[in-house]
């Protein structure tokens, strides 16, 4: 499946350091996680999997070390509890099409420190790995690390070819049908309703990479490699499907929990007031979401092709455009994941693993649609209320490549 040849093992032993493996076709990004504890092992291990592997330790990957607020004081004051002065914003996480900034200040020895102060933890980048500190104990901290982590991995794989597109996917017989569009494009319903169906497994729900694999042959096969991310599953959505209907615990995000201790706070709940009380939109693991609509979740696998996905609401089933690549080109490059506007700078973390800017991607945007089907989905309401229309649309997304 165009792996890499890094020797996957099993589950991590919680609270042990832990190599995450972002590895397909002619690409990988390896990260080495130090966590702090098993509760954190866990979400983390649940939330990347199985799109990234667990993989045998590799010193020439980067390391994060997580340590909590006490141990963070050992760093130095303005590295643990306490704040600092003359913070500065710099680009830390590449988004769909933005670039987050933190606050930041640097140590007297030139140290960066970054404050994630959305989910309260603190980013030290040193000479040799990067520590990020957890002043806030809460469950939420965990995404301050995922992010971290995620970047990492994400960045050394487009450094070296990598793809990465805002899509979801589904998986069927090893093969990867891959959805992609903007932001309320309908990537996350229809993911849902076709896996709620039973009619493929959850490969992605907003992002994942593609790469080439040449193999013996001439002509290159692509394959797909989820990456974790949060699933928001808006109002409307969530209307459709009552498996996301909940319940669902008071809690601030139940994202930031793992499946069994998401069920642990409904139970509590149920046995006190009862209902579901979270707010019509939800935010989900990619654990949670494919667990509440009792699907399978997928590692990825070769690309049966590229929908770009759009709604009509006019449009009785739906309609799908095949694309000759002087169309494809400029589509794909529409959808790409982390895509940098003119003016928009790079990352810190881009700069601290050593990585150049970052070469066009329009060519291999062009050697994909050479090598694989790119074609336009236009997605009227039938396919959510008629099964047989959604049946036959999976039988076509799946169809060639």
């Amino acid at each position: 499946m165009g792996a890499k040849s890094g020797t996957a093992v099993g589950g991590p032993a919680l609270g042990a350091p832990v190599t995450f493996a972002a590895e397909i076709g002619d690409a990988s990004g390896r990260v080495v996680v130090h966590p702090d504890g098993e509760p954190l092992a866990e979400w983390l291990d649940e939330f990347f999997r199985p799109g990234l592997t667990v993989v045998a330790a590799d010193p020439a990957a980067p390391v994060v070390r997580v340590v909590d607020a006490d141990a963070g004081t050992e760093l130095g004051g303005t590295v643990g509890r306490s704040s600092a002065p003359a913070r500065t914003p710099v680009p830390c996480f590449a988004l769909d099409r933005s670039v987050v900034e933190h606050p930041a200040h640097r140590t007297a020895d030139g140290i960066l420190v970054i404050d994630d102060e959305q989910y309260g933890t603190r980013i030290v980048l040193g000479a040799d790995s990067v520590t990020i500190v957890r002043r806030d104990p809460a469950p939420r901290s965990r995404a301050g690390v995922m992010r971290v982590v995620r970047e990492l991995v994400t960045a050394q794989a487009v450094a070296v070819g990598a793809l990465q597109l805002h899509a979801g996917a589904l998986a069927r017989d090893g093969r990867v049908a891959v959805l992609a569009g903007p932001k309320q494009a309908g990537k996350t319903t229809l993911v849902a309703r076709l896996a709620g169906l039973g009619l493929g497994a959850i490969a992605a729900n907003d992002r994942l990479l593609l790469a080439a694999d040449p193999g013996p042959g001439t002509k290159a096969a692509w394959h797909a490699c989820p990456i974790g991310t949060v699933v928001s599953v808006r109002p409307g959505t969530r209307a459709l499907f009552p498996a996301l209907t909940g319940p669902f615990p008071a809690v601030r995000s139940p994202a930031h929990l793992t499946v069994a201790e998401l069920a642990a706070c409904a139970a509590r709940d149920a046995a006190g007031a009862g209902g579901d009380t979270a707010p019509a939109r939800v935010t989900l693991s990619p654990a949670q979401f494919a667990h509440a609509l009792g699907a399978p979740r997928s590692a990825g696998g070769r690309v049966a092709g590229v929908l770009l996905l759009a709604i009509d609401p006019d449009l009785d089933g739906y309609r799908i455009t095949p694309l000759d690549a002087d169309a494809a080109e400029p589509a794909l490059a529409a959808v790409e994941y982390g895509c940098r506007p003119v003016g928009l700078p790079r990352t810190v973390f881009e700069d601290w693993l050593g990585i150049g800017p970052a070469a066009p991607t329009i060519r291999r945007y062009a050697a994909f649609a050479a090598s694989a089907a790119v074609r336009m989905l236009t997605v009227g309401p039938r396919v959510l209320r008629d099964d047989g229309c959604a049946r036959d649309l999976a039988d076509e997304v799946f169809a060639g490549g």
